[in-house]
């Protein structure tokens, strides 16, 4: 049995800019959201928190604790 390329789709300059429209509002949703969670306190500490528990897992301790100098 004979391969059959795959025919390209073309979008209407509408769809095009539709598409365009679309992207650009759902990074207007995201942006907004993203504040509103960097306001809330709670919810930024409780992040901290999750993400400091993925790197432990992940990395087998955290990249962002205190480090301490040796004193001469």
């Amino acid at each position: 049995m004979a391969k059959l390329k795959p025919t390209p789709i073309r979008m209407s300059p509408e769809d095009t800019k539709r598409m365009r429209q679309y992207e650009i509002e759902d990074a207007m949703r995201t942006l907004q959201r993203a504040d509103q969670i960097r306001k809330d306190g709670g919810m930024m500490r409780d992040i901290q928190k999750a993400a400091s528990d993925l790197n432990k897992l992940v990395m087998g301790g955290s990249t962002t604790g205190k480090t301490t100098k040796k004193k001469k």
